[in-house]
This record gives C-alpha cells, sequence and structure tokens, in this order.
C-alpha cells in the first residue's frame, strides 16, 4: 500500500520579505534600465539639433516592435516545446521525498503547472 500524496503549501510570507524582493527588483531594473536611457538622453538633442528628430523616433519605434517581435516569437517556441516535452509524461504521479520526515513532491503536477502559465 503506497502512501497517499499530500500537498505542499508554501508557508505564509513575512512582510518584510516581499519589501526586500521588490527592491532587488527595483534596483536591477534601474541598472539594466539606467544606461539605455543615458544613451538616449544623449543622443536626443544632437538628432534635434541635426534636425533628425523623425530618425530618431523611427529607430526608437523600430527596435521596440523588434522586441516586442523576437520577445513573443522566443515565448512561443518555449511555450509550445514544453507542452510537446509534457505530452510524453506518464499520468501517474512522479512522487519525491527528500527525507523521511519532509513532505512529497509532485514532480508531474509542478511541471503541468508551470506549463498552464
Amino acid at each position: 500500500m503506497t502512501a497517499p500524496v499530500t500537498r505542499l503549501r508554501p508557508p505564509p510570507r513575512p512582510p518584510g520579505r516581499l519589501r526586500v524582493g521588490a527592491l532587488l527588483f527595483l534596483f536591477a531594473f534601474v541598472f539594466l534600465l539606467l544606461p539605455g536611457l543615458i544613451d538616449l538622453a544623449a543622443q536626443w538633442p544632437w538628432f534635434t539639433a541635426l534636425g533628425y528628430e523623425r530618425v530618431f523616433t523611427t529607430r526608437l519605434l523600430v527596435k521596440a516592435l523588434l522586441a516586442v517581435g523576437v520577445g513573443g516569437f522566443v515565448w512561443a517556441f518555449l511555450y509550445i516545446n514544453l507542452r510537446i516535452a509534457q505530452r510524453g509524461l506518464v499520468p501517474d504521479p512522479l512522487v519525491l521525498q527528500f527525507d523521511n520526515g519532509a513532505a512529497s513532491v509532485d514532480v508531474i503536477r509542478l511541471l503541468r503547472r508551470v506549463a498552464a502559465m
């Protein structure tokens, strides 16, 4: 007889932990975005002085559309790949238990939950 599968529920997060995560995300966003904004701020007056504002805005628009298009294509490719890979998974649960006292983890359910996002 096998033991019943128990569901894992994460413990509630302390409120300070969310603030730390938000601050880390904010700092990473600023450090990744700031060099591009500085470059943009330096190029705008130069294009304006030459009278090529339209070239500047067209260039920005093309970069943004290309980023959205390529990002969407990559997301779709990876999502479809994950869905195809999951077709071969067995419907029986794959349960892992790392320690005698620890709760078991159903890997198949976790993978399906990730693919549903």
